[in-house]
């Protein structure tokens, strides 16, 4: 699927996704002409992990917010990403009040109960101080591995944010879009988020636009061995 209706109605100052739903893609692979970030479907997107055999990091919806999707629609994903093991689908919301739909969605295992597949990371962005109270809802998540997406970090979030229980963490810049001028995060806002992590053992991704020039360390590190050694 692909599309937003933002958070609260109102959609993210720089969303580079509606940018380029706008900008290339209005009246073309399925994004309405009218109202190109319209929330659809994309039937035809929905079998491509059966389809690919060899290990591979899906980003879920990299075009919009999924808990926007019709429960159905969230339900036949769900039950895709458990049948496929041997991928790893990475998801992100910003709909925190709405977390609770991707447990309700997850198809029932074998022994009656509900599950969200291990090898489903569960991901929710956080950009500025307001926003810090989803980590505390994604935390109580039944799920494997909790993610949280500090991009574009627009704020000193370090003493606001308690990362216990969470299992990645992502920092990256806003992108110049039309409309919207590039943000690079101070470098001690990004050095003190990065230290939280280290303390509790959570990898951490920089964003490779965050490095280089600006200053910091290239750091790739992901939770995926680690989903993958569970779901052997």
């Amino acid at each position: 699927m692909s599309g937003c209706d933002g958070v609260d109605g109102e959609h993210c100052e720089g969303c580079y996704a509606k940018c380029i739903a706008t900008m290339r893609l209005k009246g073309r692979y399925g994004y309405p002409k009218e109202d190109p970030f319209k929330v659809v479907l994309h039937p035809d997107k929905m079998d491509l992990p059966t389809r690919r055999k060899k290990a591979t990091v899906f980003f879920n919806v990299s075009m919009g917010d999924w808990m926007f999707a019709e429960s159905e629609w969230r339900r036949e994903a769900l039950g895709i990403m458990r049948d496929c093991p041997q991928h790893i689908f990475v998801t992100l919301t910003k709909q925190y009040d709405e977390l609770w739909k991707i447990a309700a969605d997850t198809p029932v295992n074998e022994r009656g109960g509900v599950e969200i597949p291990r090898n489903v990371i569960v991901g929710i962005s956080v950009t500025k101080r307001e926003q810090v109270r989803g980590i505390d809802m994604l935390r109580i998540m039944p799920t494997f591995t909790r993610m949280v997406c500090f991009e574009p970090l627009l704020e000193d979030l370090s003493e606001y944010v308690d990362l216990t229980g969470i299992q990645w963490i992502i920092i990256g810049k806003r992108t110049k879009q039309v409309g919207t001028p590039a943000f690079m995060p101070e470098k001690e806002w990004v050095d003190k988020l990065v230290a939280m992590a280290r303390e509790l053992d959570i990898p951490v991704f920089l964003k490779p636009s965050m490095t280089g020039p600006a200053g910091w360390e290239q750091i790739e590190e992901t939770p995926y061995e680690r989903i993958r050694e569970a779901m052997k």
